[in-house]
């Protein structure tokens, strides 16, 4: 009886190596294999990204991938068609503090030899848990590298990614609550639960040292506070800045929490540079996280300068949307040619509307209109 079923193992076996022998596809890899994370001052879990692309003329699959225990891995998709690509997710929980550096052997129909891919860097502090919602990071000092699938055989690779993006240090943003104040001026609200969905909307604020410039900031704040003024308890209001840091100051906020609301967005001030397509993929992580089925997903990018949005960061954006609507709209502020034409491109990838801030009426209207109108039902 051992030896029949024996045989008929072994039969299986060839038929799927037979298969795959004729539908090998070609792995390319988009980016590097390599990630360097840098001196991580705090972590529960850190994340690498890896884009895979099938440049072959034939279907490719994902079979396994090897890896330390502390590596767990994600991918949107096990099959690669001709052209296709796919997201592949690599989250390193450390058990100690130290340097550290792992490698992750993928192995494809493309080929009997596995791709081999590395992460490292050093852990100076071990997060016990990772309850915290809404934290900051500090950008790695090498440039960010994709990378891809991991874990002891590929089991969680799902169709479907909703990350809890827990990246690099983390940080509660803390506030003295009885200082906070609501501005006199609130007539509320213009946001009629049947006329208009409910909204899971994401601020994503420059605060590089350019938005000091004129009045760019005070502007923005008005825009902000007149949205504010209206949230219902329905909503979804999250608030990142950026400039050489990402910082969520406020996640998954409603009209409880205006007051909050308000003194945060009184209390932003411009310093610093601006490295942005980090801040870009932080702010898709929480929509995704706090998605609404039926309602309005939204990120308001608001800046005054040229945004690194690389093509390799587009094809992230797709993959993690997947069959997601969440758009990406650009609040324009200054005249900088190159930059205009820079974020009226990045809006037009978000399939959101760009708008170029040029007096202080259209500044007070911009955010809550544009809000409006993607969420009237």
């Amino acid at each position: 009886m051992r030896k029949k079923t024996g045989k008929l193992l072994l039969i299986i076996f060839t038929v799927n190596v037979w298969a795959f022998g004729f539908a090998q596809g070609e792995l390319e890899i988009i980016g590097e294999a390599e990630h360097n994370y840098g001196e991580v001052r705090e972590a529960f879990r850190l994340k690498s990204e890896f884009i895979l692309k099938n440049k072959g003329n034939n279907p490719l699959y994902l079979l396994r991938a090897d890896a330390s225990k502390e590596i767990k891995i994600h991918a949107s998709k096990k099959k690669l068609d001709p052209g296709d690509t796919a997201l592949l997710q690599a989250f390193y929980y450390p058990v100690k503090k130290g340097k550290f550096k792992h490698h992750i052997s993928l192995i494809t129909s493309a080929s009997s030899h596995p791709a081999q891919f590395f992460i490292k860097g050093e852990i100076l502090n071990v997060k016990s848990d990772d309850k915290n919602a809404c934290y900051s990071f500090r950008q790695p000092r090498t440039r960010i590298k994709n990378e891809y699938l991991t874990s002891n055989n590929l089991e969680p690779v799902t169709t479907k990614i909703l990350p809890e993006q827990k990246d690099h240090e983390i940080t509660i943003v803390k506030k003295d609550k009885e200082k906070l104040e609501i501005p006199p001026e609130v007539p509320r609200n213009e946001f009629d639960p049947r006329d208009f969905k409910e909204n899971n909307l994401i601020f994503l604020i420059d605060v590089s040292g350019s938005m000091i410039d004129s009045n760019k900031l005070q502007w923005l704040k008005l825009s902000v506070n007149n949205l504010i003024k209206n949230v219902r308890d329905i909503e979804k209001i999250s608030i990142v800045t950026y400039r050489d840091t990402v910082r969520c100051l406020a996640e998954n906020k409603n009209n409880a929490d205006t007051a909050e609301l308000y003194q945060l967005i009184r209390e932003l001030n411009a310093k610093g540079i601006t490295r942005g397509n980090k801040a870009i993929h932080f702010a898709l992580d929480l929509a995704i996280r706090n998605y609404l089925l039926n309602g309005n997903n939204q990120i308001i990018l608001a800046t005054d300068g040229k945004f690194p949005f690389t093509e390799k960061d587009y094809e992230i954006w797709k993959l993690k949307t997947s069959d997601k609507k969440i758009v990406l709209s650009v609040l324009a502020f200054g005249n900088d040619k190159k930059a205009i034409v820079n974020l009226k491109e990045i809006s037009k990838k978000g399939k959101g509307n760009f708008i170029q801030i040029e007096t202080l009426d259209l500044a007070k209207s911009a955010i809550f209109e544009e809000v409006k109108q993607r969420s009237k039902r």
